[in-house]
């Protein structure tokens, strides 16, 4: 061999010797990263796995955020209203609400008041009115009936939220002198003050009333299938022509 192939073949094993070397001292050193096509096979397969193992693309986070702010937020008073409505009472289903009330407003059987023997025939006054309503309601008295609504519904709104959610109201309609409210609230309500009966009470004080010419109310009561509910059908007259 000669001297020139000689220094050659000792400089490489020189140059294996420091490598291997390197190699025991820093081991992460040794990994060489891939490139070109190689590369990019390296970068898909080292993106975050989901929980069942599918790759999350490299905008999710920007979505996340994109539909956090999508998402309407509720205010103040709404979120404490909703907090404060009884569970039971927000899940409460249109047909449940819908057949109780029809309930209530069956005028019964008004053919004949009372019978023989002097007692009272089944004939509810508040179906009875509830048919005036409806009937009304066809043909409104524009002068009156849409003010009516709108101081009716205004009061009725006030009760609501001052009670922080825990009456509800399902209706609220006017004819050309009969006015009518259906509300639901919890049964423990009832009783002590701050209820829908006792707000209800209120409105014979209120300035509306005496402007709009309003002369009586009633209400019927009944407690809902769930124990835990009290429905009120509350009637509001006017005097007719005031």
């Amino acid at each position: 061999m000669t001297t020139g192939r000689k220094v050659v073949a000792i400089g490489v094993v020189a140059a294996i010797g420091v490598m291997a070397w390197s190699t025991l001292r820093n081991p992460d050193r040794a990994v060489v990263p891939p490139s070109g096509s190689d590369a990019a096979s390296a970068q898909g397969e080292s993106r975050q796995q989901s929980p069942v193992g599918e790759p999350v693309p490299d905008d999710a986070g920007a979505r996340d955020v994109a539909d956090a702010a999508a998402r309407p937020t509720l205010s103040p008073s709404a979120a404490v209203a909703g907090a404060d409505m009884p569970r039971y009472l927000r899940e409460l289903g249109k047909d449940q609400i819908a057949e109780k009330f029809s309930e209530m407003l069956d005028p019964g059987d008004c053919s004949q008041a009372i019978d023989p023997d002097g007692r009272i025939m089944r004939c509810n006054s508040v179906g009875v009115l509830n048919q005036r309503l409806q009937e009304q309601l066809k043909n409104p008295d524009p002068r009156w009936t849409p003010l009516a609504q709108r101081e009716l519904q205004a009061a009725v709104d006030a009760i609501g939220e001052k009670s922080g959610g825990r009456i509800r109201t399902i209706d609220v309609r006017c004819g050309r002198d009969v006015c009518q409210i259906l509300t639901i609230a919890p049964t423990s309500d009832h009783n002590p003050p701050g209820g829908w009966d006792d707000a209800s009470r209120a409105f014979g004080t209120a300035q509306w009333w005496k402007d709009l010419g309003f002369v009586d109310m009633g209400q019927s009561m009944t407690s809902g299938p769930d124990g835990q509910t009290t429905y009120y059908v509350t009637q509001l007259t006017a005097k007719p022509g005031r």
